[in-house]
């Protein structure tokens, strides 16, 4: 398989004919997505094997990225070809809704009712209403209120902390290799073209076609519920899915989809 890496190898600086997007790679968003999602291995031959569809993306199988490179073959335009390994973040909670939450509370609803009856007999009654009654009302009511804004911003305060140590929870690093360098960078950076490494117990962050495996076992019971670690190699079954986990031995894939355009994306 090193063989083949090797005999993979490309001058980035070539030129690749442009996809028909308007694309500056011979391979299109939409094509690599279709290819990615059905496992469509006569799709991959059509473009040349993994030697072909490394050279569609710039990769060379032996550097990786060139993270300097200008143009097409650089890390930030494959980004914006391909798009981010993130996900959009959970909108932050409305304060309004959880206030109405608040006021749902048992307790604050007996005391606004009680509040509501002392206001409109103090104002309906003669002897209420020469005593001002209704003030009583009002001060349950105020109560009322006050209890209702406190808790509304104690639990906005909660959700947005949690939101926050959710997101982070959510980032893990990651090696690539780039520029012929091995790289610890966030999972976030993962860009389609990457050359992304694989070892036991890890996370899988991005789909990806394998280059390199020795011993590769993937679990994908997160995204098929088959409990059986996966055999993984350039052969038989070359393609990883985002978000399963390497149970056995190492590898390196090319990384074919991101983000949404993720097996792992589409589940969001």
């Amino acid at each position: 398989m090193k063989g083949d890496a090797e005999d993979a190898v490309i001058n980035v600086n070539e030129a690749v004919p442009k996809g028909s997007d308007n694309s500056p790679y011979s391979v299109t968003l939409e094509n690599l997505n279709a290819i990615n999602a059905e496992k469509d291995n006569d799709g991959l031959q059509k473009l040349g094997g993994i030697k072909g569809l490394s050279a569609s993306l710039y990769t060379d199988l032996q550097h990786g990225l060139d993270p300097d490179a200008p143009g097409p073959a650089g890390v930030e335009a494959h980004r914006t070809a391909f798009g981010p390994n993130k996900f959009p973040e959970k909108p932050p909670p409305n304060f309004f809704a959880i206030l109405l939450d608040a006021a749902q509370d048992p307790m604050i609803i007996i005391l606004l009712i009680v509040a509501l009856v002392t206001i409109i007999l103090g104002a309906a009654v003669p002897e209420q209403r020469a005593h001002q009654g209704w003030s009583e009302g009002l001060a349950v009511l105020g109560t009322a209120l006050i209890v209702i804004f406190i808790g509304a911003g104690q639990d906005y305060s909660k959700e947005r902390q949690f939101q926050k140590l959710n997101s982070l929870k959510d980032i893990i690093e990651v090696k690539v290799k780039r520029g012929g360098r091995q790289l610890v960078i966030p999972n976030t950076e993962v860009v389609v073209g990457d050359l992304l490494f694989l070892d036991t117990g890890d996370k899988v962050a991005a789909d990806g076609i394998v280059v390199q495996a020795e011993g590769l076992r993937i679990s994908e019971a997160s995204l098929t519920g088959e409990s059986d670690p996966i055999k993984k190699n350039a052969e038989s079954d070359p393609w990883v899915r985002s978000g399963t986990t390497v149970e056995e031995g190492s590898g390196i894939i090319l990384v074919t989809a991101v983000g949404f355009n993720s097996e792992w994306g589409k589940t969001m």
